[in-house]
């Protein structure tokens, strides 16, 4: 279907630095709403992470207003028909470091310097928070933290896999090995 970056499925407006990319982002998340609804795809899957703050709030208050945008799509969706999976965003390292490969490459052969902790590397995640909270039958999450964290910690390599290509994002060799192995299991 396609993304854009930063462009949640919310109909609360998101603060980019300008009022057209906020305008823009609204205007297309009302179009994946409508491509997506009643039985056009067997399953609409969703995941993101909370980037930027919803317009008017601040970091502090944004996830309950996130929290209530994100219901609003994922009922609207549910109550036409479609149904929903939302993956919860894995953990944030972005919270303690800048670049998982850059810190490997700085702490050769101590790869538990780059790691952290499920605390640690905790962020908002509004949009699984919503499909909890609304408990509706068209709507399932997926939790995968376990892919991630494990007896307390989060590596940052998990065998001879790097886990992070950045701060953020899963490698697709993690994706493909471990984590799509265990699933097909």
């Amino acid at each position: 279907m396609g993304t854009r970056y930063g462009c949640n499925p919310t109909s609360v407006p998101l603060q980019f630095d300008a009022e057209e990319k906020t305008a823009n982002c609204t205007a297309y998340g009302e179009w994946v709403l409508d491509e997506t609804s009643g039985d056009a795809f067997d399953l609409v899957v969703t995941s993101e992470r909370q980037s930027v703050p919803v317009q008017s709030e601040s970091w502090d208050s944004t996830e309950e207003a996130a929290v209530e945008g994100y219901q609003d799509y994922l009922s609207r969706w549910a109550d036409s028909g479609a149904n929903v999976l939302v993956i919860k965003d894995p953990p944030y390292p972005g919270n303690t470091i800048d670049s998982i490969p850059d810190c490997l490459a700085e702490n050769p052969g101590n790869a538990q310097e780059c790691s952290g902790t499920r605390e640690e590397w905790h962020w908002m995640d509004p949009v699984t928070t919503a499909a909890l909270d609304m408990g509706h039958t068209r709507i399932h999450t997926v939790d995968m933290d376990g892919y991630f964290c494990a007896d307390g910690s989060c590596p940052a390599v998990v065998g001879s896999v790097v886990t992070y290509f950045d701060a953020s994002h899963i490698t697709a060799t993690y994706l493909e090995r471990p984590i799509l192995q265990a699933l097909r299991h």
